[in-house]
């Protein structure tokens, strides 16, 4: 909505110009800017990612609705911006940590790809969206469908609440061979020709129910319940 309607709303519902929309985009900026070089301490004291990026989608949905019930002037849309701008570096800039955190090393290269074409597809819906709805609807209308949008993303609830803090799960007896370490997954007894860890061969597992920080795995394949 920044990016394609800042200069749509500026000159042509405020009857400015160049000035006035650089201010503008400076304050979407400026709130970017802002959250992003604050983030790394609010981490340091705010371990719940989860709730940071919700509270970020929520502000944005916030600000954008905002700009559609507020009079309009440079004052409320350049505030309106700002909180944009705070709200959308709230949710991107943990994203790289939340990646990592979400996968094993040797799985990061093709997670961090498919959230990069995930982010794109959203991208191929909300920028068409910001451009064709105000053609044919008006500025106010997309301000509310983008709006709807960024609610939708800090709705869905795909991220299990407790995920940061260990999901507690069962695992069924299996049988099984990959490279692994001995780690609490891998608690079995060696004949002696398999070498140090890492080493590969056929292994059991036992029943086993227990807590640790859940990613998608070879012993993990889906999200528990």
């Amino acid at each position: 909505m920044v990016i394609v309607n800042t200069v749509v709303y500026v000159r042509d519902r405020l009857a400015l110009g160049e000035p006035e929309t650089a201010w503008c985009m400076a304050a979407a900026g400026g709130g970017s800017m802002l959250t992003a070089l604050a983030m790394p301490r609010l981490f340091d004291r705010v371990a719940a990612k989860r709730s940071v990026m919700l509270l970020g989608a929520g502000c944005a949905a916030s600000a954008l609705i905002a700009g559609a019930l507020l009079p309009p002037s440079l004052l409320s849309l350049s505030a309106a911006w700002f909180v944009v701008g705070l709200s959308t570096s709230a949710i991107q800039t943990p994203a790289g940590r939340l990646v990592r955190r979400s996968c094993h090393a040797e799985d990061r290269p093709a997670v961090f790809s498919a959230e990069i074409g995930l982010s794109h597809t959203a991208w191929l819906v909300a920028y068409p969206a910001a451009g064709l709805v105000p053609t044919y609807a008006g500025l106010d209308a997309a301000f509310l469908v983008l709006a709807a949008l960024a609610g939708m993303g800090a709705l869905v609830r795909v991220w299990p609440a407790g995920a940061e803090r260990g999901l507690e799960h069962a695992h069924e007896a299996m049988a099984h061979e990959h490279s692994h370490s001995h780690d609490e997954h891998h608690d079995h007894e060696h004949e002696g020709w398999e070498g140090p860890g890492p080493h590969s061969h056929h292994h059991e597992h036992r029943p086993v129910r227990h807590r640790h920080e859940f990613v998608i795995d070879t012993h993990h394949r889906r999200w528990p319940q």
